[in-house]
């Protein structure tokens, strides 16, 4: 598997639904994931209500996997089953939800408003906020 390939393409020939939020910003809030019980805690790059991309493991899981999402500012972290959908140059995986309990969602999506108001650079509302986070991908 490689960054490099085809994608799965949408009805307005995007591959990804969801705004990618890149969360490796210089910022009191700080994202890490494990890829399963027992496996060291990785560094998240980006992160959307579709997915997220962290730093390489030192093994790839294969076909879908349990992870565990923290964010240093939170008590409660974010779980559920995700599946490898890119390596990109070997330094980055890329990874799609697959299951997601309703009460994990909304978790993410208060996680991501919260992130995307409080690093922006100009003052946004919840309901802007919002809009971006639950926006088509322009990336």
């Amino acid at each position: 598997m490689s960054g490099e390939g085809s994608y799965a393409l949408d009805a307005f020939g995007d591959r990804r639904r969801h705004q990618r939020i890149y969360v490796a910003l210089v910022s009191p809030k700080r994202f890490h994931v494990r890829l399963g019980d027992g496996l060291p805690e990785l560094p998240v790059y980006d992160l959307s209500l579709g997915g997220f991309s962290c730093a390489m493991p030192e093994k790839i899981p294969l076909g879908t996997f349990a992870f565990t999402l923290t964010c240093s500012s939170e008590a409660e972290p974010f779980t559920g089953t995700a599946e490898v959908r890119a390596v990109v140059a070997n330094v980055r995986l890329g990874c799609q939800f697959v299951a997601l309990e309703e009460v994990m969602q909304q978790r993410l999506k208060d996680w991501l408003v919260d992130y995307v108001r409080r690093n922006a650079r100009v003052p946004l509302s919840r309901e802007e906020a919002e809009a971006i986070v639950t926006g088509r991908s322009f990336l």
